[in-house]
């Protein structure tokens, strides 16, 4: 049986830990925000029902998570 989305019960941030000075860090950053850009992030989002937990951009270190 596939697992089922039960909807959205508390907005949650979330973020993908690299090495610190990884090469990853910039190209995944590039990666989110061009999913953002063509519309497929929203897409996901929305296949989910989590649509109010999109963000605008990709950051790294974000000063409310440091």
């Amino acid at each position: 049986m596939p697992p089922t989305f039960l909807g959205e019960y508390h907005r949650l941030d979330v973020g993908f830990a690299f090495e610190k000075g990884s090469p990853l860090t910039k190209a995944f950053q590039a990666a989110v925000n061009e999913l953002i850009k063509n519309g497929t992030y929203a897409r996901i989002l929305k296949k989910w029902g989590t649509s109010a937990s999109a963000i605008d951009t990709s950051r790294i270190n974000p000063p409310e998570h440091t």
